[in-house]
């Protein structure tokens, strides 16, 4: 048990003391003179976008908008515009009744690239994690303008949505009856704008829509390979029926071989997910010896074995910033017994023990409950799961699993 607190201590502050170190990736940046410049690029907490990057050649330094033109990664371009920004308050619970969002002219910031067409579509995350979109008119970015507000009405407060974004686009791409009626069910989301620049783009003939690859938060789908060890503990006490003793069956470990396809919510930037794991099971349980008195010469135990194809479901919410994220989890595992078997060995006056079977087999279906606790680094993670079945033995599952991301 101290060694499962020494785990539990070690998943959730490694994540911790880890998020303040760098972690520098290929990349690059242009200076106002036009010269690309190639190193190493600290993408550290790049959820929302950055207002300055460190920037590592022959020498460390650091950039901000004012200092390049721009500067990209493998999977990410940035470049920097002076433009408007309107800033809001993210939360519902913190905004002013009857007050407009206060816009700032003129700010030199960063922005990521995000579709080629007529009109380039960038997008900016601000610091309050509320994202924004601008498309290029001349040489000046325009905000697609959405926020909400507090009106007041007879003395309530109401929330309204402010969806001018709808009325610009329709007037910038001089939209059709079809792309028309696309931007009027729109929401403002970046897969929503692409999927509107993907049918004008189409319908002008433009065959390149120069979407970046897709990066982690875009990603809804990963594909698991999982190996790990597991640790199978009861309770309860078995009373033989051959001595009607009771017997306290012992931990057993084994190892743990699956595989798992985790699921994330759209538009939720990898934070919820629910997370399916399918892995083969199994245990084996044994009694301490019971010595009978030395004169008779004897000794008794019990054995307990059992083989089990587990699904796990568990719901799953990861901390979104850093380049390692710890996340938890909770929901329900099932189990198909695949096979089983309980034994009575005992040796009673005589030396050579002799086993007899237990009729109490185990049910073929076994739910539980189970529990998540993990972090996730690159295309790995490391969980601890704690799995609760519902059986005739009532058998708790301590899980150390190394899942390796194939996709």
């Amino acid at each position: 048990m101290k060694r499962l607190y020494i785990i539990i201590f070690a998943i959730l502050t490694i994540p911790f003391y880890t998020s303040a170190q760098s972690n520098f990736v290929s990349g690059y940046v242009i200076k106002f003179n036009g010269d690309t410049i190639k190193g190493m690029i600290d993408n550290r907490e790049w959820n929302n976008t950055p207002n300055k990057i460190v920037f590592k050649n022959e020498s460390e330094s650091s950039y901000k908008a004012t200092d390049i033109l721009g500067f990209g990664t493998t999977n990410e371009n940035y470049k920097s515009f002076k433009l408007d920004v309107t800033l809001n308050k993210k939360n519902q619970h913190d905004l002013v009744a009857d007050q407009d969002p206060v816009v700032t002219k003129d700010t030199t910031l960063f922005l990521r690239f995000l579709v080629k067409s007529d009109y380039d579509v960038y997008v900016l995350v601000d610091k309050n994690d509320i994202t924004h979109f601008y498309i290029m008119q001349g040489k000046k970015p325009t905000e697609l303008v959405h926020f909400q507000k507090l009106i007041t009405v007879n003395q309530s407060p109401y929330l309204v949505e402010n969806n001018t974004f709808r009325d610009q686009l329709t007037e910038i791409l001089k939209a059709d009856k079809a792309l028309a009626w696309k931007i009027k069910k729109m929401g403002y989301y970046e897969d929503e704008i692409v999927n509107i620049f993907k049918h004008y783009n189409k319908s002008k003939g433009i065959n390149e829509l120069g979407k970046q690859p897709k990066n982690l938060n875009e990603r809804l789908i990963d594909y698991n390979i999982i190996a790990g060890l597991a640790n199978s503990s009861t309770s309860i006490y078995y009373t033989s029926g051959w001595d009607r003793r009771d017997y306290k069956l012992n931990n057993s470990a084994s190892p743990v071989i699956g595989a798992g396809i985790t699921l994330y919510l759209p538009r939720s930037r990898r934070q919820l997910s629910f997370d399916n794991q399918l892995f083969y099971s199994n245990y084996s349980l044994e009694s301490p010896k019971y010595a009978a008195p030395s004169y008779l010469n004897a000794y008794s135990l019990m054995k307990y074995s059992a083989q089990y194809l587990k699904m796990q479901n568990i719901f799953r919410y990861q901390y979104p910033k850093g380049l390692i994220r710890p996340y938890v989890g909770a929901g329900m595992s099932f189990g198909l017994l695949l096979s089983s078997k309980s034994t009575f060995i005992g040796s009673f006056l005589s030396t050579k023990p002799v086993p007899r079977p237990v009729g109490r087999d185990l049910k073929s279906f076994e739910p539980g409950f189970a529990f998540l606790l993990g972090t996730t680094f690159n295309r790995f993670r490391l969980e601890l799961h704690n799995d609760f079945g519902i059986n005739r033995i009532n058998v708790t599952y301590y899980q150390l699993n190394l899942c390796y991301r194939l996709n």
